[in-house]
């Protein structure tokens, strides 16, 4: 076995990765990965959002967050008779007219 010398700590991000045979990742692909999860969530199964943000560490922005998809999760909970008739009031629609 041949001695490759003194082992130096990794002077860049994503030496270590490298090394072990991965590819090195980018905290940037992080916020790509969680807005397309958001969205997907969001489309599809609003109850799954809630649990999933409800799941992350605490922060204002994951607060935020969650905040955001427990409000849509009740809007999906609305039925379009209500909010026809929410947005009514809101303009105040005479039908009389």
């Amino acid at each position: 076995m041949r001695d490759l010398g003194p082992v130096e700590a990794p002077s860049e991000l994503g030496t270590q990765e490298l090394e072990a045979g991965m590819r090195p990742s980018r905290m940037g692909a992080f916020a790509v990965i969680a807005c397309n999860t958001i969205l997907v969530l969001l489309l599809l199964n609003a109850s799954a959002l809630v649990r999933w943000t409800q799941q992350l560490p605490s922060s204002p922005i994951s607060i935020w967050v969650a905040e955001r998809a427990a409000d849509w999760e009740a809007l999906t909970h609305v039925s379009p008779a209500d909010i026809a008739e929410r947005l009514r009031t809101l303009v105040k629609v005479d039908e009389g007219r």
